[in-house]
């Protein structure tokens, strides 16, 4: 993160993210960086990537996101999520994005989290 958290105690381990996420503190205006699952400012309680500088939300961090979905834009097959970090576009939105997403292994199209 541009401005590193400062590390509270805690790290853990999330199935859309190949690296561990350390816990937290960012104070609120001290970066631009936005949480990786919400795409709001990323403030407060945080869990980051220190490798990757992936960050997001400790109360995002602790959602449950499913390993399959099926999406209306593209129906034809399941998606699954994927913990990678590298930039993508996203061919839902069309936006340029980074981070975990879900991927259609046919059709090698992704779809981010948002």
């Amino acid at each position: 993160m541009g401005n590193s958290p400062q590390k509270e105690k805690g790290s853990i381990s999330h199935g859309s993210h190949e690296h561990t996420l350390s816990h937290g503190f960012v104070e609120k205006g001290t970066t631009e960086e936005e949480c990786d699952v919400c795409d709001k400012e990323i403030y407060g309680l945080v869990y980051a990537c220190e490798t990757c500088k992936f960050s997001r939300h400790s109360l995002c961090a602790k959602k449950q996101m499913p390993s399959e979905i099926t999406h209306p834009s593209h129906s034809m097959h399941e998606l699954r999520l994927k913990g990678m970090s590298s930039d993508f576009l996203c061919e839902r939105c069309f936006r340029n994005s980074r981070g975990p997403r879900y991927h259609c292994d046919s059709c090698d199209i992704d779809a981010d989290l948002a």
